[in-house]
């Protein structure tokens, strides 16, 4: 499969966030969004992810965002 690498600003960074905490809930057994498409798409990204590890805060409020947005 092809793979992109990216060279992201801090705005580009906080999108590419938004994208990682959906595929990592896709990953959970306990998913809230079940979103497989931003897992599909992440999985083709050459980027340093390690960063977005420890920001759990953020995590549950994109996730809590997200839900309500697809909810509605």
């Amino acid at each position: 499969g092809v793979t992109m690498k990216l060279d992201l600003n801090a705005v580009g960074e906080t999108a590419l966030l938004t994208l990682y905490a959906r595929a990592k809930d896709y990953e959970s057994d306990q998913s809230v969004l079940k979103d497989q498409k931003s897992w599909d798409i992440l999985k083709h990204i050459d980027y340093d992810f390690d960063q977005f590890k420890d920001v759990k805060m953020s995590y549950y409020g994109i996730l809590g965002r997200a839900k309500v947005i697809d909810d509605e």
